[in-house]
């Protein structure tokens, strides 16, 4: 997993931005997510070859489902909407 970080100043407080990739391998052990998780006021974009129905995809896969896993532990929303 390849990830890149930006902090944003605002006049109500700082957002960091994580841009993340996740090679479309087939391990079976899937990325740690969780760790992305972490802090607040943070908003997770990128490619991470991971399937769920989530965020319109056909299926789910063990990546996708680890994914979702995060995102719904750490309260955060999914707005991507699959659209191509």
């Amino acid at each position: 997993m390849e990830c890149q970080a930006v902090n944003v100043r605002t006049s109500l407080g700082t957002i960091t931005v994580i841009n993340v990739y996740v090679p479309p391998t087939h391990d079976a052990v899937p990325p740690p997510f969780d760790d992305l998780f972490q802090q607040n006021n943070t908003v997770i974009v990128g490619d991470m070859n991971a399937r769920n129905r989530l965020w319109e995809s056909n299926t789910n896969d063990a990546r996708g489902r680890a994914l979702e896993k995060a995102i719904t532990a750490h309260g955060y929303v999914v707005l991507n909407t699959g659209v191509k």
